[in-house]
């Protein structure tokens, strides 16, 4: 993953590591969301975002949450992943 935060130069962006993402606590998942407004990920490659993507999905039990659990659900995969609440949402069916 790549980090880009708003206040650095756009050139110099930190390069981390995320691990145990997909593990998150619905609570969890709503203070990283709440608490990375201003900042954006992007994932490596597209085999890379759709493996992540997957195995979250799986760690989350994704089609056995609530409707409000799968919304913070693919917010994560959308903020994390880079790619657009549409394109989760395609990708997800």
């Amino acid at each position: 993953m790549i980090l880009k935060f708003a206040f650095c130069h756009p050139f110099r962006w930190m390069r981390i590591s995320m691990t145990n993402v997909e593990r998150l606590t619905p609570g969890e998942i709503d203070s990283f969301l709440r608490g990375s407004k201003e900042i954006q990920f992007a994932g490596q490659s597209r085999r890379e975002i759709y493996d992540w993507i997957a195995a979250t999905l799986v760690e989350q039990e994704y089609f056995a949450q609530r409707k409000k659990q799968r919304g913070q659900v693919r917010a994560l995969l959308s903020k994390v992943s880079g790619l657009s609440m549409p394109q989760i949402t395609r990708l997800i069916r």
